[in-house]
């Protein structure tokens, strides 16, 4: 098992891509994008996929999506950049059966970001939407 760092702790991810279960509730690996880019890689794809199979397995989970930017950008624009990353997640999972009324979404743009703003590759990986999901059929506001 390798672990990944992210702001909210550690998370220690199985060979899928997708972390363990805290409390019953699934932990998932965040959905990371090139700089300036809303195309999802394959990876974020194979992991998007694996998401929305364990939502629609587990009817009272929802999902609260978290857009993230680094801070090469304005603050508007980040935040704009932010609202379509997850949007873009939000679609993919809706294409993949998960009702829109169990996802909920944010932006904090630059203002919030994931990791250091030092290296270039922290850099990228704050380029990235992170899922979090809940217990109960609607999601955190």
């Amino acid at each position: 098992m390798k672990c990944l760092i992210v702001v909210f702790g550690v998370i220690c991810l199985l060979a899928s891509g997708v972390a363990a279960e805290v409390n019953s509730i699934p932990v998932f690996k965040p959905a990371c994008f090139k700089h300036d880019s809303i195309i999802l890689s394959k990876s974020a794809r194979l992991n998007l996929d694996l998401v929305a199979r364990i939502v629609l397995e587990q009817p009272g989970l929802s999902l609260t999506l978290i857009g993230h930017t680094d801070d090469r950008r304005t603050e508007e624009y980040a935040l704009a950049l932010g609202d379509r990353l997850t949007k873009v997640v939000m679609n993919y999972l809706t294409q993949a059966g998960v009702q829109p009324l169990r996802i909920t979404t944010s932006s904090h743009g630059k203002s919030k970001p994931a990791g250091s703003r030092q290296a270039k590759t922290v850099r990228d990986c704050n380029n990235l939407v992170e899922i979090i999901a809940q217990a109960g059929e609607k999601p955190l506001q």
